[in-house]
């Protein structure tokens, strides 16, 4: 996206072939990590936490306050390479003629909330049902994280750079960690992270506005793609 929002030179010095912790850009005050690098056009000009995440006491990470659609529940099988029902997922490549129910009617982006806390990482095999009350997920189990979801811009995986339509859009998901309530997000297997456990996600499309995310989006679906051969 970036040379469509004035990011050219920054798109022209990355090495998309590399793991972004490889990648660096130069700058006046010289090399910098790209994951380090603040791109305006992906944070929302009223964001409350515009600020670097750290990691190891060094300035890291740059959050985002928007998010691609990544399905409903399923995001990726890592076995027969399959993402879910969105227009985004890995090694997907998706034209607009793919998009069955027309683009007035699916989400690309949607706003989400940085430094989010969220649970990954449980890897539970098999397929699982969605869930159908968001306080489900605080017994789903995994790694609790509790302010670095959606920190991230140059990670692909659901949970730092998408959305999920699990539950709709400003839906609470309260969870008590250590006596703390917390607002979470849910990741069974980070994409790429496991070669079996798949990645279902309740990553919920939220905002720090008063009013929260705009509701006309709700009788949009997160995507239709058509059935492609493998």
């Amino acid at each position: 996206m970036l040379p469509f929002i004035e990011q050219v030179s920054l798109g022209d010095e990355i090495d998309f072939s590399l793991d972004y912790g490889s990648v660096f850009i130069q700058t006046n005050t010289g090399p910098v990590p790209i994951s380090a690098f603040r791109v305006p056009g992906y944070l929302c000009p009223s964001e409350p936490n515009d600020h670097t995440r750290l990691s190891g006491g060094v300035e890291t990470y740059v959050p985002i306050s928007y998010a691609v659609c990544s399905g409903v529940w399923h995001v990726f099988d890592p076995a027969t390479r399959q993402g879910g029902q969105g227009m985004f997922a890995p090694e997907r490549y998706p034209r607009f003629r793919d998009c069955l129910d027309g683009t007035s009617n699916t989400f690309l982006l949607g706003e989400v909330k940085t430094y989010n806390p969220y649970y990954r990482d449980a890897a539970t095999a098999g397929i699982l049902p969605i869930p159908t009350n968001p306080q489900q997920l605080c017994s789903l189990g995994g790694s609790f994280k509790p302010d670095s979801g959606h920190t991230e811009w140059v990670d692909g995986r659901a949970h730092q750079t998408a959305f999920t339509t699990t539950f709709g859009p400003n839906t609470k998901a309260i969870c008590n960690v250590g006596g703390v309530e917390y607002d979470v997000d849910w990741t069974n297997s980070r994409e790429g992270l496991s070669t079996t456990a798949q990645t279902f996600a309740a990553v919920t499309s939220r905002s720090y506005h008063p009013g929260g995310v705009e509701r006309h989006w709700s009788m949009a679906r997160c995507g239709s793609l058509a059935k492609r051969s493998t």
